[in-house]
């Protein structure tokens, strides 16, 4: 059943979200996976949930061939010297800088995982995916890192395993690894989704291949990029709904945003978009009145992607609207960024 990689990425924003938030649109979704199949769209990647979020009906199974055997590589800091997909080293619109520790590769379909160590130095670690193709598909990598000493392993950020993303300007960072770690093992599978084209043996090969790299904020640390302004309305129909009032604050200075505004008397669409590269390492907290949602924080997009949903507020006076960022991996305090919170309430008929 393929679709769109922009349906999915909406799926797993919606996926992503703790129970209470706005439910899954399954009849417009649905609408958009009939077209996209009428398109002959190639699937792109389905995440798994935040392992914090609550149960989310309608899984996607996942397949992986118990016969698989495992790879084990040398890493390859320095191979290919002038490889542009998988650089030595590049620089975020931050100032950040990415460097290249470990390369791996899966010829898929012959090869199925891969497993290698990286040294590590005490700094964030980042995956960066060389799809074959132009973007991720079917099937797609599944990353999990283990460090000696510690029985569970860590994910990507913001608690998936899988990569939906490829290339130098979507780098996946891994959780916070303990600060006393000297190696980490990378294991990467990949996984067809049940049901689709791919995994009834019509399987898209070529090689991917995976960077890791080591990164180091910009010192100083530079100023944040100018924030985009929210969209006026977004969505159609039933669900189309109509700005109320939006605020914007700077990163780290501001971690936080309050918005007061009269009770609208309808539902209420929250949308928080962080600028800069925040979105790749904090999470938020929305509250109306005694309401605490938590998620992840999305990039700033053209339409808005996703949103936290609050029924109408009780009584006629004012709401408030309050929203927090804490950086999961401490870096980002160092990191230069904008969050905007944009109020929406749901039009009338």
């Amino acid at each position: 059943m393929p679709i769109s990689r922009s349906d999915l990425h909406d799926l797993l924003e919606e996926r992503s979200r703790p129970a209470g938030e706005h439910p899954v649109p399954w009849e417009s979704l649905r609408s958009r996976i009939r077209a996209a199949r009428r398109r002959r769209v190639t699937a792109a990647v389905v995440a798994v949930a935040l392992a914090v979020t609550a149960a989310v009906s309608g899984g996607l199974l996942l397949r992986h061939d118990p016969g698989d055997e495992v790879q084990i590589v040398t890493p390859l800091p320095d191979e290919p010297p002038g490889d542009t997909r998988l650089p030595a080293r590049f620089t975020q619109s931050d100032g950040t800088v990415y460097r290249r520790a470990a390369t791996a590769k899966i010829d898929f379909p012959r090869e199925r995982s891969v497993t290698f160590e990286v040294e590590l130095h005490g700094r964030p670690l980042a995956l960066v995916v060389d799809c074959p193709g132009t973007r991720a598909g079917n099937p797609f990598p599944v990353v999990t890192v283990r460090v000696p000493g510690t029985a569970k392993p860590f994910t990507m950020f913001p608690g998936i395993s899988a990569v939906p993303m490829c290339g130098v300007a979507s780098p996946v960072n891994v959780m916070p690894l303990p600060a006393d770690a000297r190696r980490a093992t990378f294991v990467i599978k990949m996984n067809v989704m049940e049901g689709t084209e791919s995994a009834k043996g019509r399987l898209r090969p070529g090689a991917w291949r995976f960077g890791v790299y080591e990164w180091a904020p910009h010192t100083p640390m530079r100023a944040s990029a100018p924030a985009p302004e929210p969209p006026m309305t977004f969505g159609t129909g039933d669900e189309r709904f109509e700005l109320v009032d939006s605020r914007t604050v700077t990163w780290p200075a501001s971690r936080e945003a309050t918005l007061t505004f009269p009770n609208p008397g309808r539902p209420l669409a929250i949308v928080t978009s962080c600028g800069g590269d925040l979105s790749g390492g904090v999470v938020k907290e929305v509250g109306v009145g005694a309401r605490t949602l938590r998620g992840s924080c999305l990039r700033p997009q053209e339409r808005v992607g996703g949103y936290t949903y609050f029924p109408s507020p009780k009584g006629t006076g004012r709401v408030t609207v309050r929203v927090r960022l804490r950086a999961i991996i401490t870096e980002y305090l160092r990191r230069p960024g904008t969050l905007t919170v944009a109020v929406y309430a749901q039009r009338r008929g």
